[in-house]
């Protein structure tokens, strides 16, 4: 069995543990406004990294950065401004903008402190590895 990536993990737990607090009305307004908007950049970067990691084919820090901020402006796109748009009911909020960027900045940080390992490719570390010989 392979390890278990705490990158994706870690905000998959948290996200189902604040859905289970929303359902049971242990959330408050600021976490049913932000909390799933701030974990939703790291969960799927996480998932991403741990499917690049099992096909032996790791993410760069520049790439990983681009995929964040694709993520960052669709999710923004589409649930502050398409969904709005289409469907009565649903309100766009600009600070949920931030709640995604914040994720993303977490993510990328916290990969880059915690695993500087994972935070490199290999290409990355190749060319390292060229310069000292």
């Amino acid at each position: 069995m392979k390890k278990i990536d705490a990158f994706w993990v870690l905000p998959a737990l948290l996200f189902g543990l604040h859905q289970a607090a929303q359902s049971l009305s242990l959330s408050n307004s600021w976490l049913r406004s932000y909390a799933d908007d701030l974990l939703v950049i790291p969960l799927c970067l996480g998932l991403l990294d741990a499917f690049a990691l099992r096909i032996h084919r790791p993410i760069s820090g520049r790439r990983r950065a681009v995929y964040a901020l694709i993520g960052i402006f669709w999710f923004g796109w589409f649930f502050e401004k398409r969904i709005p748009e289409s469907r009565a009911g649903f309100t766009s909020d600009p600070a949920d903008w931030i709640a995604y960027s914040a994720g993303a900045i977490l993510y990328l940080a916290a990969i880059s402190r915690l695993n500087p390992n994972k935070a490199k490719s290999n290409r990355e570390g190749s060319k390292g590895s060229s310069l000292r010989n």
